[in-house]
């Protein structure tokens, strides 16, 4: 013991050192706090009259005397860190911290950059922490784990902290990452703790698909459970589907797989990554048929090449990258054609029709929606010819924009808003009847704008909160950016600042730099109208930054014609 505590930085005589040993009995989990103890200020020898006056130490009672000693900061990080059953990250920490504790041994690093408590120091502390607290140490550990793609461990520390949803969704969205890294036995055994009565209805149904997917991962069949299940959202019911199909296939059940791949397909008609791995799953199966399946497998094959051209478009747009996007349409248009896939062919041209309209190249676009709308039209599909129409309401609201200072517009833009309108009212329509909330939020959102560029502010308004309403994250932004503009006209600025800054923030979360830029050119305006000159450039100049970087000339010199007008 003698020679520890040398190693330690301490030289107690020969009496402190037998009565340092009589008193903890050569524990070395009470010689470390101990020392930790020292190190916090108090002398060996009162800590030793203290254990000879009240009987023999334990780790509560040690840590108990030394918690009160620590600052706040370590005070918050030995709190935080009772919640981790194994080494969390150290940069989680600020170096400080890890350096006052270190020595006084109340905390362990590894050579891998881990950072941990003894075991016997993080039971106690995690039985001492009150309720509230171990539950904000668990969202913390959470934060911690996620960040370091840890996502079983992350949905554990969420669960304990009281946050199924989080934990359900988080694990859902990073579930192959997970199952990649042999983490599905732990989350099986994770989810499997969760009550079902304690989640609202969609969050049973996602715990049901996960549940059901990793027990397909252990050999067992859950279909009857998935079937059983009333399914809240179209894509969690659609997922279930080809989960229904995948567990048939591996069976052998090859009609009853197809029978369920198809189910889902008809689910996720305007979900492209989903309809592209029921694509893929179902071709597949085909071809294990034989036969007849064979010819079959090849249609499902070029099916699935033209889904995941389309399905690379829409990514490369929403990122911003037009030229790409471009290319992948005009290649998903190519294969439409090339295996007589009319539907194909009139969703490859809407998709070209919208590209075109965001870059203000009406005159390319025309066509293009044109051949849409009467192959929508030939082929009954109401969906789509609502969507056709909707984005012919975008195209008069762009045109217009694009000619406008700033809403209201001029008087001359009249009529071509006013065609705005009967568009959008017609895909309202379409939408309502059909029953589909994404189209019903952008149809509201063209309507908003129309409106507002007419100066029509209650209507403008009415459209706007619906879109809110709906809840439709992609559309979000934009309702929320045409609310705040609207507040702007009404002069409730504070309001529409508020409203314009969750518009950016919102379409930051989405990685949506086309919105994001929409919304920093209305803060600056706003800013602006005020007549605070230099937040409002600045904020304009956020927005012909994210319009450069998109190659959006266009919208840059719009941006810049609205500084220039007020500096006149």
């Amino acid at each position: 013991m003698s020679a520890w505590l040398k190693d330690a930085g301490l030289s107690p005589d020969a009496d402190t050192v037998t009565r340092l040993r009589a008193s903890t009995h050569g524990n070395p989990r009470l010689l470390e706090l101990c020392l930790a103890l020292h190190h916090a200020g108090e002398s060996l020898t009162e800590t030793l009259t203290r254990f000879e006056q009240e009987g023999a130490p334990s780790v509560e009672f040690l840590l108990n005397r030394i918690w009160p000693r620590l600052s706040d900061d370590e005070q918050a990080a030995l709190a935080s860190l009772c919640v981790f059953r194994r080494p969390a990250p150290a940069e989680a920490w600020a170096g400080e911290v890890r350096a006052q504790l270190s020595p006084r041994r109340l905390i362990q690093l590894d050579e891998r950059g881990g950072l941990a408590l003894l075991p016997a120091y993080r039971a106690v502390l995690h039985h001492l922490l009150p309720p509230e607290n171990r539950h904000a140490a668990h969202l913390r550990a959470a934060e911690v784990r996620a960040a370091h793609a840890e996502y079983t461990a992350a949905a554990y520390h969420y669960l304990e902290a009281g946050q199924p949803r989080r934990a359900l969704w988080l694990w859902h969205e990073h579930r192959a990452e997970e199952i990649n890294q042999g983490q599905a036995s732990a989350a099986l055994r994770l989810f499997s703790a969760l009550a079902p009565k304690s989640l609202k209805p969609i969050e049973r149904n996602l715990l049901t698909l996960i549940l059901g997917e990793l027990q397909k991962l252990l050999g067992d069949d859950p279909r009857v459970t998935l079937r059983q299940t009333l399914w809240r959202a179209p894509i969690l019911q659609a997922q279930a589907k080809r989960l229904e199909g995948d567990l048939a296939e591996l069976k052998g059940d090859y009609d009853e797989a197809i029978e369920a791949y198809q189910a889902g397909l008809v689910l996720v008609e305007n979900l492209l990554g989903e309809r592209a791995l029921f694509l893929k799953n179902l071709g597949w199966t085909q071809m294990r048929q034989g036969g007849d399946g064979l010819g079959r497998a090849w249609q499902t094959a070029c099916l699935a090449r033209f889904e995941a051209e389309r399905l690379q478009g829409d990514i490369q747009r929403r990122r911003g990258q037009f030229a790409e996007a471009e290319a992948h349409y005009r290649q998903a248009l190519a294969l439409a054609e090339s295996f007589g896939h009319l539907e194909g062919q009139a969703k490859a041209h809407n998709h070209l029709a919208i590209l075109l309209s965001q870059q203000s190249r009406f005159d390319d676009a025309h066509p293009h929606r044109a051949h849409a709308i009467a192959l929508f039209e030939q082929i009954g599909n109401r969906v789509h010819l609502a969507g056709a129409k909707l984005n012919q309401a975008l195209d008069h609201n762009l045109a217009g924009q694009g000619q406008a200072a700033y809403p209201p517009a001029a008087a001359h833009l009249f009529p071509i808003f006013q065609q705005a309108v009967r568009s959008a009212e017609e895909a309202l329509r379409l939408f309502e009847q059909v029953g589909q909330a994404f189209g019903r939020a952008t149809a509201a959102q063209n309507l908003a704008e129309a409106h507002l560029y007419l100066g029509q502010l209650a209507e403008a308004e009415k459209f706007a909160r619906l879109v809110l309403r709906e809840e439709e994250q992609s559309v979000q932004p934009d309702g929320l950016r045409t609310l705040g503009e609207i507040k702007t006209a009404q002069r409730d600025f504070n309001l529409a600042e508020t409203l314009i800054r969750q518009s950016i923030q919102a379409a930051q979360d989405n990685g949506d730099p086309y919105l994001e830029a929409y919304g920093w050119r209305a803060l600056g305006h706003l800013y602006l109208v005020q007549g605070q000159r230099e937040p409002g450039r600045a904020a304009l100049r956020q927005a012909v930054a994210l319009f450069e970087a998109q190659g959006l000339r266009h919208e840059v010199e719009r941006t810049q014609a609205l500084e220039a007008r007020f500096q006149s």
